[in-house]
């Protein structure tokens, strides 16, 4: 699986992200200009901006047809490759696979008490409190609570406490750093991703 990422959302100009509208389908570009903030339709245009690229660089693929399925996750026309789109305030991630996938971007949070009882395991919860950084701690569960449901197609709508972290076996890659973490996974199993940073010019070219 391969992770894409934009981010720097911040120093997209007004102008930029016209051009950045002007390279998406009609529906991703109605769907980018609700959002009241730059930022947020500036990460929405990117999120299939960084699709298009992945496809284009290294799968070959310089056309596409985005479907949506019957639990409203998107995919692929043909169902050779897949993707998974996610964004926070901080940045962007596309992630493509040969089988179905989750990706989950999160920036800084902070830690309520009836959030974590909400979404957390009993065991999720030891390992929070046990943390020196239970927020970021937290933030990275959520993250792959994230990816692995996206990947199943159930999304954060179920139980998530079924979605343990801490089980045995849990497939889900993560990483954190001091802007965001980032998890993702796929069906083939548990492995390190390969991650690409990928600039406004590239993605605009």
């Amino acid at each position: 699986m391969h992770i894409y990422i934009f981010d720097k959302p911040e120093l997209v100009t007004d102008e930029e992200y016209k051009k950045m509208l002007a390279l998406l389908p009609e529906e991703r570009r109605q769907k980018a200009q609700r959002y009241r903030n730059l930022s947020d339709g500036v990460l929405c245009a990117a999120c299939y901006l960084l699709l298009s690229f992945g496809l284009r660089t290294d799968y070959g693929i310089d056309s596409f047809e985005l479907l949506i399925g019957d639990n409203g996750k998107p995919y692929l026309a043909g169902g050779e490759v897949f993707f998974s789109f996610s964004h926070c305030k901080n940045g962007c991630a596309c992630l493509i696979s040969y089988s179905e996938a989750g990706v989950d971007i999160q920036h800084p949070v902070r830690l309520r008490e009836s959030v974590l009882k909400r979404v957390c395991s009993e065991s999720e919860r030891a390992l929070i409190a046990a943390s020196d950084d239970s927020e970021l701690t937290f933030r990275g569960i959520w993250c792959q609570k994230e990816a692995y449901l996206k990947m199943l197609g159930v999304g954060i709508a179920t139980d998530m406490k079924k979605a343990d972290t801490t089980a045995k076996g849990f497939p889900v890659w993560h990483k954190d750093s001091e802007r965001y973490s980032l998890a993702a996974c796929d069906m083939a199993g548990k492995s390190e991703p390969k991650i690409s940073f990928v600039g406004l010019g590239e993605m605009i070219m």
